[in-house]
């Protein structure tokens, strides 16, 4: 049946438990919740359900520690942070390679995903006074480069 979510901290029934966590792991064959003890929203959750909460809080967690400040003024600052912030989300390939040739369309394929993406993110990391300086930029370089030269 499998591990089902309940409590505040999380444990399995060998005894592991991580004081950080927000939930309690039992196995319902080999272990019974205590009557006073309470559940997420009056009702035990499947193990499903506590990895997506999981993976939404280390996603939270991920993007709060790697937040970078818009782009205002500082821009020597920021480059080199945004570009950090690239290299971690393993979008730096289209700032930092060629297009592939096209024979070579899986890995073209593979790398325009990544420069539309990467683009998004540099749209997204300015403020709103930067945004005519990448109306025109159709790739991430384009968009890096226009940035470079405006400062």
């Amino acid at each position: 049946m499998g591990f089902v979510c309940y409590g505040l901290t999380v444990s399995r029934p060998d005894g592991v438990s991580s004081s950080s966590e927000k939930y309690t792991l039992y196995r319902p064959h080999t272990q019974r919740p205590s009557p006073d003890a309470t559940t997420r929203a009056g009702r035990v959750l499947p193990l499903l359900a506590l990895a997506k909460m999981e993976g939404l809080m280390a996603e939270a967690e991920d993007r709060s520690y790697r937040r970078v400040p818009k782009l205002n003024e500082e821009y020597n600052t920021w480059a080199l942070l945004f570009n950090a912030h690239l290299v971690a989300k393993e979008l730096s390939q289209p700032l930092e390679e060629p297009l592939p040739p096209v024979r070579e369309a899986e890995a073209l394929g593979r790398y325009k995903k990544k420069d539309r993406k990467a683009l998004a993110e540099i749209t997204l990391s300015v403020t709103t006074q930067h945004l005519p300086t990448l109306a025109e930029a159709t790739t991430a370089r384009e968009a890096w480069d226009a940035l470079e030269q405006t400062f």
